[in-house]
């Protein structure tokens, strides 16, 4: 049932995670909530730098990395919300 889910939330990451203007969702997340740089946030993220960049160029996250970014937002009591991941970034909107 975890690896379905996985694939599903993968499969709506994907076609949600804009990539317009070089801003998709996971970089706003990376500049716009976190503020840190790609390796900074593979160390928050607990992933490489070149998955970072990876996820940045519309290959999406898995759920367990996505919960492992979420668990560091809260962590780290920074202002979050699941819907960061499958929203048009607003500077990618204008």
């Amino acid at each position: 049932m975890k690896n379905t889910i996985t694939h599903i939330m993968r499969i709506d990451f994907n076609a949600y995670a804009y990539n317009i203007r070089g801003m998709n969702a996971l970089r706003n997340i990376r500049i716009n909530v976190f503020g840190v740089t790609q390796a900074e946030f593979s160390v928050i993220a607990g992933v490489t730098q070149a998955t970072v960049s990876r996820w940045e160029n519309g290959v999406g996250p898995s759920l367990d990395d996505m919960l492992a970014i979420r668990a560091a937002a809260l962590a780290r009591a920074l202002p979050w919300d699941d819907s960061f991941f499958f929203e048009r970034p607003k500077e990618a909107a204008e």
